[in-house]
């Protein structure tokens, strides 16, 4: 499902995936990591749900701003 939401990204020209999950699971956290994803912010939602935002470089458009 990762992988789909990547090329349709990319297919659409967005510069970046972003997702989020919940902070306080590090097997969720780890994996986002493994998958190339890095930390944006964590944050505390609604008074109670500690969250990790990432994002991940796709497309065209990274490419060139990396090269």
């Amino acid at each position: 499902m990762v992988m789909w939401a990547e090329n349709e990204a990319g297919a659409r020209n967005k510069r970046y995936l972003r997702l989020d999950c919940a902070a306080d699971r590090p097997k969720f956290v780890q994996w986002y990591e493994n998958l190339g994803f890095r930390r944006i912010r964590e944050q505390v939602m609604f008074e109670k749900f500690p969250t990790m935002f990432f994002e991940k470089g796709v497309g065209k458009c990274v490419d060139q701003i990396e090269a």
